[in-house]
């Protein structure tokens, strides 16, 4: 049975593979034109170019990388981003500037703990900070003092303390 099968789509693939009668001319004229015979050439004897062809930078590709490079620089020292990922190597310089500018310039602790892990990716983020005068640490200091009273009290109770009785009325 298979191979009766097999026999009768041989044949199928055979009659498929006939060319047309219309097809004939055409194929005949295509394979005796020259453009044929050039193309056969130049496809049978296929060798690598003697000369290598290499891309030339584009200055648009360059002018854009220029500017993306000083648009992140200039959001980077406004503060509004952390890091500079577009280059290592100015960013570096920029941070130290903005070390020695800190350091030339006589501050108080910033006045907000969240301007202290910014820092680390942003040095300009000092400069700008406001600092803190000493009435604003004793209060600083008060409300530290409030949460560790608060947090011990809350652990020396038991869970029976923290449940209430709800008196309905």
């Amino acid at each position: 049975m298979c191979s009766v099968l097999f026999v009768k789509l041989n044949k199928l693939v055979h009659v498929l593979s006939l060319p047309q009668e219309d097809e004939l001319p055409e194929r005949r004229r295509l394979l005796s034109s020259s453009s044929y015979d050039a193309g056969q050439a130049v496809y049978g004897s296929c060798t690598p170019p003697i000369t290598t062809v290499t891309e030339q930078p584009c200055d648009r590709d360059a002018l854009v990388r220029d500017i993306i490079k000083i648009v992140e620089n200039r959001v980077v020292d406004a503060g509004a981003s952390e890091v500079n990922l577009v280059d290592n190597q100015q960013y570096t310089e920029r941070s130290r500037y903005y070390a020695d500018t800190v350091a030339r310039r006589p501050m108080g602790p910033p006045v907000l703990p969240i301007i202290l892990p910014r820092t680390c990716a942003n040095p300009a983020a000092v400069i700008d900070a406001p600092t803190a005068n000493q009435h604003e640490l004793h209060s600083a200091r008060r409300i530290a003092r409030m949460h560790r009273d608060l947090l011990q009290v809350m652990g020396t109770q038991q869970p029976d303390d923290l449940t209430v009785p709800f008196v309905q009325t």
